[in-house]
Order: C-alpha cells, then structure tokens, then sequence
C-alpha cells in the first residue's frame, strides 16, 4: 500500500449509504429544476449557509447533504479500516480534513453536461488552491504540492465489493509518469 491506487472495500456499507444516496439524488434534481428555464429559484437558494455549489464541476460541499454526526461515523469507519492505518503511517503532520474542499460530484456523459459545467475544471487535487499562474515556468515552491489524500467513494454500483475507498499513493513524478 506504499505506492498506486489502493482499494479499500466495503469502507461502508450498502444499508448507510442508501440515505446518503438518496438526498444526493434528491439534491441533484433540486438543481436540475433550479437550471431549468421555467424555475425562478436560484441554484445559491438550494445550498445550506456556508456550503457552496460549483457549476463547472455540478459539485457541492460535503456538508450540503451530511450531518455532523453522519461525516464523523464516515470519518471513524476510513479510521477504522486499512486506509486510515496508511494514512496516519503517511501523513506526518498528523491528519486534518478540509470540509469546504469534500464535495459531493456527479458524474455526466460529455453530451449530457448541464449548462457551465466542465470536465475537471477546478480539479487540482495536491496542489489544492495553490496559483501557478503566479509562478511561471518551472520555479515552484516547495509547498506547491500539498502532502495529502484524496479519497473517492463511490456511492453506486461500480463493481463486486463496492462501495468501497480507493486512495492514489505515489508521488506526483511517479504518477505522472504512469501516464505519460
């Protein structure tokens, strides 16, 4: 589990996860309608205070659909497991998670994108929030590439043991030269 993508079955189970997928669902359709051209209500009007909704991604803040309560059973079940023993082993400054960087995104066909929405068009994964256009050429600093985990549940059918967690270890030379 020192390098690549590693995948971690059945971090939650089927019977938890069904509310969760639920109110995604539910959510999704409010923004559906919200795009509509017939609907007067505003996308901004669908997310709670202090969640945010990204058109270009058709994502939104974790805590839009999750309790407290719901992310710290979601947190104590990674915790649990062998993905949570990798990441306090890796992580060397101890583990925090960013709450108003976990969204919540759909997935969509290239012809069935709703309006504004691009493919990966704020994605940057270790370099969360970093500016490169404010450093030309190749002179990054050494905290341009954040020490981190991204981790991906997937919350449909997406093969014989889902849901599970899959967490991409190697550092970044290394992965992008797995697909260069």
């Amino acid at each position: 589990m020192n390098e690549g993508v590693t995948f971690c079955p059945a971090v939650l189970s089927q019977a938890q996860l069904a509310p969760w997928v639920s109110r995604i669902d539910a959510q999704y359709e409010r923004i559906e309608a919200a795009r509509g051209p017939a609907s007067a209500t505003g996308i901004s009007d669908l997310i709670p205070p202090g969640q945010r909704f990204a058109p270009t991604a058709s994502s939104f803040t974790i805590g839009t659909i999750l309790t407290d309560e719901e992310l710290q059973t979601l947190f104590k079940a990674i915790d649990a497991g062998r993905a949570g023993a990798w990441i306090r082993s890796t992580m060397s400054h101890g583990i925090a998670c960013t709450l108003t960087q976990s969204w919540v995104r759909r997935q969509y066909a290239p012809h069935r994108y709703p309006p504004l929405h691009a493919p990966h068009g704020w994605h940057q994964d270790g370099a969360l929030g970093f500016d490169f256009l404010s450093h030309p050429g190749e002179g990054f600093p050494p905290d341009a590439l954040l020490s981190m985990v991204t981790c991906w549940i997937a919350l449909g059918p997406c093969g014989m043991e889902a849901p599970g967690l899959e967490i991409v270890t190697p550092r970044l030379g290394t992965l992008l030269a797995l697909v260069s």
